[in-house]
């Protein structure tokens, strides 16, 4: 994954608990696979990006129980 550096830095320059980088770092991972899965990268995440994974997070899915978007 190109962004590994990207995602790495984001949870090293917050200060957080364990337990929360770890969940931090699923959300995350999860959320840039999601956007590999589109073709697009972090570098192109705008409030339409944004809007599309929220939906696709409350929409039901099989297997899978909506979720709400960590902070940012």
């Amino acid at each position: 994954m190109a962004e590994r550096k990207e995602v790495e830095r984001f949870l090293d320059g917050a200060d957080l608990s364990a337990a929360t980088r770890k969940a931090y770092r699923v959300d995350v991972e999860e959320f840039v696979s999601w956007l590999h899965s589109r073709g697009a990268r972090l570098s192109d995440v705008d409030a339409a990006l944004l809007s599309a994974y929220a939906a696709e997070l409350g929409s039901a899915r099989s297997g899978r129980n909506p979720r709400k978007l960590a902070p940012a």
